[in-house]
């Protein structure tokens, strides 16, 4: 049951409620009355019967108790699960987000131009290797070096600070994580409007800390953009740092950056104020960080707006029946509201059977009143739970539609992350000299830390293969990769540039079909760069995408049914599965579905209730196209999640 300051404020703000409410009471003294009507009116003749119809105003009265109890802590169960499943969602994202950006960090630190600069080394090759670090990872916008005493040792800036005042250094060299971020610029960045993070160095007897500017804010508002509430545009979205600080927020001019959101933790929920206006929302902490980083999601609504009947999506009422969506407890009311009108209908013609055999047809116009009650209770109730049924529905289609954006979102983040690392040590300094990928043990560990990574291999210019960095490929050295890889390889513009194969079986890896993303390396001459070979990576994505699957598809379920079936399925143009969190449909075969599911541009969905294998589904179909990221070639550039729930 829901906390009483709750119930109060939801009374205050759910209208239809209020509206079902007082017409049960109504309903409710209008039974009362007849009854007792009856009571005095039928004498002797049919005590029994009126003591019975007492007792069935009773339930009645229970029941509607219960009903109005039950819509009420179902609407809010919709409300408060599809914010918390929100929140859980864009906080992966964010969490992502900010351990990629930490592990680039890293590889700076792990870099030989780190220690050169901290020796006072500053060549033109030291500083070709800091514009193509920020080139690359772009969302760096200054990187600073400062010692313990405060003295800048380096700056990507231009006039480069020579020290500082702010005690942020101590502080962070205090840190237990050794790691500290804040919104507030120090008096050495020229990045105001930015996130700054620190990181603690000790090396070769010197300490200090490296500081990063970074641009958050293109991250945090494609985030907002992908994850937009397609049921309700008012609901706001916004990241929180440790002080409960807005470090972004999908609607700045209601909750503004920097300003702190004071929260009441009522049964569980959070409730805040803006402008005397109270906000229900959900929260949820950052996952994923590799330190100590208590940042966290938040995602709000305001009460006025949560139970706005006309923002929800319409549904053919023909799907509403016999359906397993419906909780238990919606179950348990829906069969008590039955047996209640059943109960009546036994009244009236307990009562009919009484007055034919004594001949009194005084009761006739009191059981015809009893008559109008039943049907007139019988249709407040349903049309009561229609309304809720109604309201479950729009609330699961938005939310099968959102598992599907989970999915290509989770999909998009890991492969552009992928990208950045797979370009950058194409094109490092050190691997450049070495040509020895066990070289750097800042790649093989990144390599071995991620099981999404079958293996990392490096190809000369005509596509022969030098060296696989993980697994038993030894006997593979020597081989070709694809020819059309290489075709497309050698097409590739720039240090930023990539390629994504098709899902398929690879002359490199015949097991199972998977993606291989390739990055060119190139040898810099002082007016040209010429392209020497790359580097490849063979992609699990069969195995990602089931996690990436089984992770969205876990998340907030409370509002399903036991019995409710919801499995995604993740197909390439054609219908080719890749992965499948359904035993049934396999990666490699063909999915047999309608051509409207197959979208061909980023970004487009496809959301309704339809069937599928002569069952009734809510089929959410998402698009990603990484044309906008990686050269593909024509047969493939769109892969869509699809999400199933059936009804």
């Amino acid at each position: 049951m829901l906390d009483k300051q709750l119930v109060n404020l939801l009374t205050d703000n759910m209208n239809e409620i209020s509206t079902y409410r007082g017409r049960f009471y109504s309903l409710n003294s209008l039974l009362r009355k007849t009854t007792l009507t009856g009571k005095i009116s039928s004498l002797d003749i049919a005590e029994n019967l009126f003591q019975y119809m007492e007792e069935t105003g009773i339930k009645f009265s229970q029941l509607q108790d219960r009903l109005i109890s039950t819509l009420m802590d179902q609407h809010f169960k919709i409300l408060s699960s599809g914010l918390g499943l929100t929140a859980s969602v864009i906080a992966r994202s964010m969490g992502r987000v900010i351990d990629n950006i930490t592990a680039t960090s890293i590889i700076f630190l792990e870099s030989s131009t780190f220690n050169d600069l901290l020796s006072g080394i500053y060549t033109n090759e030291h500083s070709v290797y800091l514009k193509k670090f920020l080139e690359i990872f772009d969302y760096f916008l200054e990187i600073n070096i400062v010692s313990k005493e405060g003295d800048i040792i380096f700056s990507t800036q231009n006039p480069q600070p020579k020290n500082t005042k702010t005690s942020v250094v101590a502080r962070v060299l205090n840190e237990k994580s050794k790691i500290f971020n804040t919104l507030v610029a120090p008096d050495f960045s020229a990045c105001k409007d930015a996130l700054h993070l620190y990181i603690a160095y000790d090396k070769n007897g010197q300490k200090g800390v490296v500081h990063f500017a970074i641009k958050l804010e293109c991250y945090s508002d494609s985030i907002f953009k992908s994850f937009y509430h397609a049921s309700n545009a008012s609901v706001i979205m916004a990241f929180l740092n440790e002080r409960d600080e807005v470090i972004a927020s999908s609607h700045q001019r209601v909750l503004p950056s920097f300003q702190k959101v004071v929260t009441q933790n009522i049964d569980e929920h959070w409730l805040f104020y803006i402008h005397k206006t109270p906000y229900i929302a959900e929260i949820s902490p950052l996952p994923y960080l590799n330190y100590d980083l208590k940042w966290k999601s938040l995602v709000a609504i305001s009460l006025k707006g949560a139970f706005d009947s006309r923002q929800r999506e319409s549904i053919d009422a023909t799907y509403l029946q016999d359906t397993a969506l419906i909780t238990d407890e919606l179950k348990e009311v829906m069969e008590e509201a039955d047996n209640l009108n059943e109960d009546l209908s036994d009244v009236v013609i307990n009562g009919e059977i009484i007055a034919s055999k004594r001949r009194s047809y005084a009761l006739n116009p009191i059981l015809n009143n009893i008559r109008i009650l039943s049907e007139e209770i019988g249709g407040v109730c349903l049309r009561s739970i229609e309304d809720l049924k109604m309201s479950v529905f729009s609330s699961l289609l938005v939310r099968v539609d959102f598992y599907a954006k989970a999915v290509v979102s989770s999909l998009d983040g890991f492969l552009r992350k992928t990208m950045r690392v797979l370009c950058w040590y194409a094109n490092d300094t050190q691997y450049l000299e070495l040509k020895n990928l066990y070289a750097d043990h800042t790649l093989k560990e990144y390599i071995a830390a991620n099981e999404s990574y079958i293996t990392l291999f490096s190809f000369d210019y005509n596509g022969i293969t030098q060296e696989f960095c993980r697994g038993d490929f030894s006997h593979q050295v020597g081989e070709s990769i694809p020819f059309e890889h290489l075709l497309n390889v050698r097409s590739l513009k720039g240090d930023k540039s990539a390629y994504l194969s098709n899902f398929d079986f690879s002359s490199l890896y015949k097991e199972k079909q998977t993606y291989t993303l390739y990055a060119p390396t190139y040898k810099r001459h002082e007016e040209r760069k010429e392209l020497i070979g790359g580097l490849g990576i063979l992609l699990n994505v069969e195995s990602l995408l089931h996690d990436i699957l089984s992770q969205a598809l876990q998340t907030h379920r409370e509002m399903f049914s036991s019995q409710s079936e919801l499995f995604g399925i993740v197909i390439e143009k054609g219908g080719k599965i890749i992965a499948s969190s359904n035993e049934h449909f396999k990666a490699g075969e063909i999915l047999e579905i309608d051509n409207r599911y197959i979208l061909n541009h980023a970004g487009e969905c496809l959301n309704e209730i339809a069937y599928f294998q002569d069952k009734p589904y809510m089929i959410s179909a998402q698009a990603a196209h990484f044309g906008e990221i990686f050269k593909r070639d024509n047969l493939s550039g769109t892969v869509v999640a699809l999400i199933f729930l059936a009804l």
